[in-house]
């Protein structure tokens, strides 16, 4: 697996960089060398510092970020939480990449299965809503969002007639997605 590692707003030093290829370097198990892992370590404000590790296999997005005060310990947590990803949902990652980009061998398998006894289910889905789209601004979508107590609200771009969706961000920010099709 290739490793790129990226600054936004900070200056990676060498040996934050070597700490965390040698932290990485534990996912290889999981990838051929075709992957590549991008790390981003960034400054969001004076004192907090964000790292995210982003792994796209066939479409398959695997990804982890962690903000604290400390960028070091950041990939302390970041790793662990791909590896727990990862071992999660290993017989859905196993069964799509049957070719050699998720090298996932048997024996590690097994080995993986004696630690985690339970095998972790598909989660059911337990309702479904249908519900007519209204083409309405990002501005309205976000006062329903809030209304309805939601953590995300689809809605119709008026502008653009397609599907749109606005989100409340781990950091109480708000987020949007514009799909492209």
């Amino acid at each position: 697996m290739k490793i790129d590692i990226v600054g936004k707003n900070y200056s990676v030093s060498d040996k934050l960089d070597d700490i965390i290829r040698r932290k990485t370097e534990r996912l290889d198990r999981f990838f051929s060398d075709d992957v590549t892992a991008r790390v981003v370590c960034k400054e969001e404000h004076k004192g907090r510092y964000t790292l995210e590790v982003t792994i796209i296999v066939d479409g398959v997005v695997i990804r982890s970020e962690e903000t604290s005060d400390n960028m070091y310990s950041n990939i302390d947590i970041v790793v662990p939480k791909i590896d727990r990803q990862i071992r999660k949902h290993r017989t859905r990652l196993t069964k799509k990449f049957k070719d050699s980009i998720f090298n996932f061998h048997a024996a590690e398998a097994e080995a993986l299965e004696m630690n985690d006894p339970a095998e972790e289910e598909i989660p059911a889905i337990v309702k479904t809503k249908k519900f007519e789209l209204m083409p309405m601004s990002v501005e309205e979508a976000i006062e329903q969002m809030d209304l309805l107590e939601n953590n995300f609200y689809v809605y119709l771009n008026p502008t653009t007639g397609k599907v749109n969706i606005v989100y409340r961000r781990y950091d109480k920010t708000i987020g949007l997605i514009e799909p492209q099709y």
